[in-house]
């Protein structure tokens, strides 16, 4: 039984609605990033029909592969969603240290330099939206937690 300090507690509604208790569930690595263009506008995603969670907007990213590094994740899942091609060198920063969400470990980085052009590769919709605009972009529509919490920080900076 979880005791009020634990971390990992469950707040008591999920306990008892029939929610899973995931402290027993494996843990899955998973990199978030968020990418400006030229005009300093950061990249947001909606992730296809037909997919988990179909209709969410995200900040691309996906889950860490056995032997890779975050950045090495994150440069892969870039190149694979979005054929953002990245040198060796490109630099990301650590924008959310990991948070757990569900089964998830949620890390989100940022890179330091603009990309150029990007092509969706899985039908996904994607939109550039600047910083200042993104309370507005978010009426209406739905986005992953870590997503919410991003764009928070986002619009904590630029205050």
């Amino acid at each position: 039984m979880s005791t009020p300090d634990d971390p990992l507690r469950r707040d008591d509604k999920a306990m008892v609605d029939g929610s899973p208790d995931l402290r027993d569930v494996e843990e899955i690595r998973v990199v978030a990033g968020v990418v400006r263009n030229r005009e300093r506008a950061v990249l947001l995603q909606l992730r296809p029909a037909n997919t988990p969670s179909a209709g969410i907007w995200e900040f691309p990213g996906g889950k860490v592969n056995d032997g890779e590094s975050d950045v090495q994740a994150l440069q892969r899942e870039l190149h694979e969603e979005l054929n953002i091609p990245f040198a060796d060198d490109a630099y990301f920063t650590v924008l959310q240290p990991a948070s757990r969400n569900g089964k998830y470990l949620v890390t989100v980085y940022a890179r330091s330099e603009s990309i150029g052009q990007v092509t969706p590769q899985i039908n996904q919709a994607i939109e550039w939206v600047y910083v200042r605009d993104l309370a507005s972009f978010r009426k209406g529509r739905r986005f992953t937690p870590s997503t919410n919490a991003t764009m928070d920080e986002l619009l904590r900076q630029l205050a």
